[in-house]
């Protein structure tokens, strides 16, 4: 047998282009350079999401503690209100008792000294705060007399002036009762109806 002679029928190719420049050997480079920068930013953004995470439990933290501290405060500013409030009840109560407290020791000073106080009530009415309702029980010899006194000693002092009296002996002349209810000035629209 005879040896097949092969023969080189290439030709030059002229449609081939020219080999890549030197700097589109690069491609390759930047392709994977590429793809480890792509996962590097993943990474990066997980570790931020992590991070803000992290935050905003902390930041949920605070307002929680904020919000029990505003709690707290409130709490604290209502019982100062309602403290203030007592004060300022006990004060107008206080002011409100100044003329009582006068009208009182104008009546145990007038008492002579043979008379002596069993009880007296005072009470003052929201509606009508110039008017004082007096209950007074005594031990006197002499109620009328001292009734007078009483009276007198009330109007010329703080200009109170007796409306509506009711004088009782209880138990012979020893015990008298005197209601009444002292009205400031002289004015008639000051008189209930």
């Amino acid at each position: 047998m005879k040896p097949i002679a092969i023969v080189d029928l290439k030709t030059e190719r002229s449609d081939v282009g020219q080999p890549l420049p030197s700097a589109l050997r690069l491609l390759p480079v930047l392709f994977f350079a590429g793809i480890l920068g792509t996962i590097s930013f993943t990474a990066y953004a997980f570790w931020q999401i992590k991070v803000a995470e992290k935050k905003e439990t902390e930041a949920q933290t605070a307002e929680a503690a904020q919000k029990a501290e505003i709690t707290r405060l409130t709490a604290d500013e209502a019982a100062i209100e309602k403290e203030v409030k007592n004060a300022t009840e006990a004060r107008e109560w206080l002011l409100g008792t100044n003329q009582l407290q006068k009208l009182t020791k104008i009546i145990c000073e007038s008492m002579t000294p043979e008379s002596t106080i069993a009880q007296l009530t005072l009470a003052r009415r929201d509606e009508m705060a110039s008017q004082v309702e007096m209950a007074l029980t005594m031990n006197s010899a002499h109620g009328q007399q001292q009734v007078d006194q009483l009276r007198t000693a009330v109007s010329n002092a703080l200009g109170y002036h007796s409306y509506s009296d009711n004088i009782n002996n209880k138990g012979g002349k020893t015990e008298v009762t005197y209601d009444c209810t002292w009205i400031k000035g002289d004015s008639s629209e000051a008189i209930p109806p």
